[in-house]
């Protein structure tokens, strides 16, 4: 094989690039990392601390001692599911379902061994069918391409600073959301701006502004139910309709801007569903039940889910964060645990504060700018994310040279700005 080209290379061991031939020397990952194995850590032997815990997909919980220091790449091994690639900086523990690697740093970065490795994935290289698994001499037979380490730094600063800028939106996006619902509460739970007004009992709420009501939660906005086009037609499916479901909501943060799958326009029909436009809230009916999100584009909806468009002139604002003050209720109701499913019903037999209009619409022009900015947010990082990975394989192959992915860089950093 020649040390730039492909040939005879391990299956798959490469897959992710668009590159069909490498600029740079190739190396078994084994002659520069080292795999180890993790350790079991039960729940009930963690202690509370700030300790990130490791599993085969990513963080599963903190304990108070690290099992090693970081820097570190933690690779899934072995589950049915995906097995994650995660960068880890600091302190870390790692449970014995994945592995932790260290480096001869005179030959390789550890964060472009990160972002090779994430590009590459691991799944295809699973072995066994019961409980498959990611074997030590399989993955350390793959082969990386190795630029100067010099260059392995800068690409890795390059790649870096897209997924630096990615999490602060990501943590800014939790701090507006937190802001958004401490509002809420302070208006509609415990009525502080509303504190002079003469306030009557109610039955279900206690203590409520006299000039306000309780009403179900259906008399305040639509509910909306979806589909699923037969999954054997093969025209339903593929298409450029995004189509939201439980699978899509879970973690995701207050917007959902992408799905798992799309599906036609005869497959909208068939489902004998509507395209929900944007900002309509999508709450979990069966399986996650409760989970929700606010759709950042217009998209179809699963029958698993319900979607909330509020009525007259209240607007999708107030309307998720009524649902997700109406979701803690239940939860509550239910001693914590998850519920079993929320029907039309739910929404007809749950009452909820019902302030007047106006001062919906009152509150809304306070927090509208705290959803637009967490909406601006999720779409940077969808340009952020998109030309990361344009970047990432193109760079690794040494397709493109590193001053023009920099300007690259520069160029997408001042179209957000």
């Amino acid at each position: 094989m020649d040390e730039y080209g492909t040939e005879d290379l391990p299956p798959g061991g490469l897959s992710g690039f668009s590159s069909d031939s490498f600029r740079w020397p190739l190396r078994k990952i084994g002659d520069l990392v080292d795999l180890h194995y993790g350790k079991a850590l039960v729940e009930d032997d963690r202690e509370s601390g700030a300790v990130p815990v490791y599993g085969s997909n990513g963080i599963t919980g903190s304990h108070s001692e690290p099992l090693e220091d970081g820097p570190t790449v933690v690779l899934g091994r072995k589950g049915q599911g995906h097995l994650g690639v995660k960068w880890c900086d600091g302190p870390f523990w790692v449970i014995d379902t994945a592995y932790y690697t260290s480096f001869d740093r005179e030959w390789i970065n550890p964060r472009y061994f990160y972002y090779f490795t994430d590009q590459m994935g691991l799944n295809h290289l699973k072995v066994g069918t019961s409980n498959p698994s990611l074997q030590r001499d399989v993955f350390c037979d793959q082969l990386i391409p190795l630029p100067p380490l010099n260059v392995q730094r800068r690409i890795a600063e390059i790649l870096g600073a897209f997924d630096e800028k990615i999490e602060l939106n990501r943590r800014m996006n939790e701090t507006l959301e937190e802001m958004a619902q401490a509002l809420y509460r302070h208006w509609f739970v415990d009525f502080g701006p509303f504190q002079d007004q003469e306030f009557t009992d109610t039955e279900e709420l206690g203590p409520i502004p006299k000039e306000w009501d309780v009403k179900p939660a259906y008399d305040l906005c639509d509910v909306l139910t979806g589909g699923t086009p037969k999954t054997k037609k093969d025209e339903y499916w593929g298409g450029d309709i995004k189509w939201v479901s439980a699978k899509d909501i879970s973690d995701t943060g207050t917007f959902v801007m992408d799905t798992e799958r799309k599906v036609t326009p005869t497959g909208v029909e068939e489902s004998t569903t509507d395209v929900l436009p944007e900002r309509t809230v999508v709450v979990v009916a069966r399986g996650s039940v409760g989970k929700h999100c606010i759709i950042g584009e217009n998209m179809a909806m699963n029958q698993s889910c319900y979607g909330l468009r509020g009525r007259e002139e209240i607007g999708q604002s107030w309307t998720y964060l009524m649902l997700n003050n109406l979701i803690r209720r239940l939860q509550q109701v239910a001693y914590g645990s998850v519920f079993d499913t929320i029907t039309i019903s739910t929404f007809k037999n749950t009452e909820i504060v019902a302030p007047p209009v106006e001062i919906i619409s009152h509150f809304e022009e306070k927090v509208d700018p705290l959803f637009d900015l967490m909406h601006s947010n999720v779409k940077e990082n969808e340009t952020l994310a998109e030309t990361r990975d344009y970047l990432l394989p193109k760079l690794i192959s040494g397709e493109i040279e590193v001053e023009a992915a920099e300007e690259i860089a520069d160029e997408t950093a001042a179209a957000q700005a």
